[in-house]
């Protein structure tokens, strides 16, 4: 492409002066298609230059007698027109004599393409040629006559011992008929040993079976399904599978998988579960505060390790606190005891007015002492929470029960001397 680039210019000029496309390619040693390339690529063509792409002499038309310049050799018309108006107007051919004439080989008739065909076809043409070239007589065979409609047999039909003419009278004849019958039985006979034999430990033949490569029915000896199978299996070899029975095994396979894989995730979720469940373990493993044994907490404020433990470190909270409160409300006398103030009292709640009943309590296994509502308490009359102190003076005997039941209230004596609490 090089080269032909270097003669662009130069072909242009060629090309403009009238010369062709196979004389500048000739005298520029180029491809001829490399200069119609040129040509075309720069709007050279014979069209766009009104140029002819041959160097003819000019000639007459032969039908309308116009001359012209023709574009190739032998061209005798000088457009579509005058060549199709010439050819409608020229006479047609005579139509050939048909000659009918009887094969020498097979006697069947036939229409000869001239007078030196003897034979029908090229197979009679050689049978009867081969048999002159050797020097044997054509076979003469004796004339017969077809047993249904009585026409005379060819040569071919005697030859091949046929009893009719045709297919049409050999289905009348009840001799073909049994014939065929009896042919078609020993076939269905032959196959359905065949086809024992190669496939009888998965199939049994059922029915359908007509001569041919068709499909017929079998049934599967594993399964007891029905199946269409191609009767061409006996005779290529092919391994024949039941539908059903592949079907069961993809089934049976594709469960199995599924399970597989099923039973690989569930391993992996609990390995990943047993691994949180270490790291949790790890990182909520601590101390208790009250007893000082490690356990495993539920969440990162729990420090307790059971309910007895958080319930003691309540009470030792709430103590700590009474305490500190008393303190805060001034002057604390160690001498106000339970015992002392059941003396003083007489032993008497001072809400209900009832008595108390120091043997109402009981001992649980793990050594926690229980009171109930009438056991003896101590009573602040005025609530250390509302600022009341631990002395002589505001202390009395309570039952439990009412102790907790009157909470930090102030409770007061009405005229009829009954005891009610301020709300």
């Amino acid at each position: 492409m090089g080269k032909a680039k270097q003669y662009e210019g130069k072909i242009k000029e060629m090309r403009l002066s009238g010369m062709g496309y196979k004389k500048i390619a000739k005298e520029l040693d180029l491809n001829w298609n490399t200069v119609v390339w040129i040509c075309n690529k720069n709007g050279l063509t014979a069209k766009e230059i009104g140029i002819w792409e041959t160097d003819y002499n000019p000639v007459n038309c032969k039908f309308c007698g116009k001359e012209f310049k023709p574009h190739w050799k032998n061209q005798v018309y000088c457009s579509k027109e005058c060549r199709n108006a010439s050819r409608r107007a020229e006479p047609k051919p005579k139509e050939k004599q048909v000659k009918t004439r009887e094969c020498a080989w097979c006697g069947k008739k036939f229409i000869a393409k001239s007078n030196k065909t003897m034979c029908c076809s090229r197979e009679c043409g050689h049978k009867y040629a081969g048999f002159h070239r050797r020097g044997i007589p054509v076979a003469q065979y004796e004339q017969k006559d077809c047993e249904t409609c009585g026409k005379p047999l060819t040569r071919n039909q005697l030859k091949n011992k046929n009893r009719y003419c045709s297919t049409s009278c050999a289905a009348k004849g009840p001799a073909f008929k049994e014939e065929i019958r009896k042919q078609k039985s020993n076939n269905l006979m032959q196959f359905v040993a065949r086809f024992t034999e190669l496939y009888g430990d998965k199939y049994k033949y059922v029915c359908g079976y007509t001569g041919s490569d068709n499909a017929f029915i079998a049934k599967c000896v594993v399964c007891g399904n029905e199946c269409e199978i191609n009767a061409q299996c006996i005779r290529r070899g092919r391994i024949v599978g039941c539908m059903a029975c592949k079907q069961k095994e993809r089934e049976a396979k594709a469960k199995k998988e599924k399970a597989g894989a099923k039973a690989e995730r569930e391993r992996i979720n609990a390995e990943k579960s047993a691994r949180k469940e270490a790291e949790r373990i790890r990182r909520m493993t601590r101390e208790c505060v009250q007893c000082g044994e490690e356990f495993v907490a539920n969440h990162g404020a729990s420090v307790c390790c059971s309910e007895v433990c958080k319930k003691r470190r309540a009470n030792h909270t709430k103590e700590l606190s009474r305490r500190n409160r008393l303190r805060e409300n001034g002057i604390v006398d160690k001498n106000v005891t339970l015992e002392r103030l059941i003396k003083r009292d007489k032993n008497t709640c001072h809400i209900c007015g009832g008595k108390c009943d120091n043997h109402d309590y009981h001992i649980r296994q793990d050594g926690v002492f229980i009171v109930g509502d009438g056991y003896p308490s101590i009573d602040h009359v005025m609530a250390v929470s509302n600022g009341g102190t631990h002395t002589w003076g505001n202390v009395k005997l309570a039952h439990q029960g009412c102790n907790t039941r009157k909470s930090n209230k102030v409770c007061y004596q009405t005229k009829e001397g009954q005891m009610v609490l301020a709300i």
